[in-house]
């Protein structure tokens, strides 16, 4: 018999790993679903488009840890009558997904994890050298500075 896990005690683990460094972010919150939902499964995209929401279901992961936000959380009442939120709405409460994005507290780390990654698939990881604040890599005396 498996554990069950919900959404909020994966975010909690999250919240953890950040230690103290975590700050209270009103764009770091669960906008689509219920913190109380079994998780089936784990997906993290940058923008939970539709295509992303899809694959999610299709793959039976119900979870979805994105960058940007599932709509603007400001003006929801604005969208009530638009399609494209209505249709996205629905699909999301109709497969039971549960969206959490993960900017502010992401972005406030001291290494850029998407940097990293981007640099690590390009095989570019092996040029880094730390500058100050910002994230620099080197290659045959030429320095790309990737963040000012």
């Amino acid at each position: 018999m498996s554990k069950e896990i919900t959404a909020q005690k994966v975010i909690d683990r999250i919240r953890h790993q950040l230690g103290n460094g975590w700050k209270d972010s009103p764009a770091d919150i669960f906008n689509a679903g219920s913190p109380d939902t079994v998780i089936t499964g784990i997906v993290t995209s940058y923008t939970p488009s539709i295509e992303v929401l899809k694959k999610a279901v299709a793959a039976g992961k119900n979870l979805v840890i994105t960058q940007q936000s599932a709509y603007y959380l400001e003006t929801e009442d604005y969208l009530k009558d638009d399609p494209s939120f209505i249709y996205k709405k629905n699909y999301i409460d109709q497969n039971k997904l549960v969206i959490w994005p993960y900017y502010d507290n992401w972005t406030s780390r001291e290494v850029d994890g998407q940097l990293l990654g981007l640099a690590e698939a390009l095989g570019w990881d092996k040029y880094h050298y730390p500058n100050g604040r910002s994230e620099a890599y080197a290659k045959d005396q030429t320095n790309f500075n990737l963040h000012p």
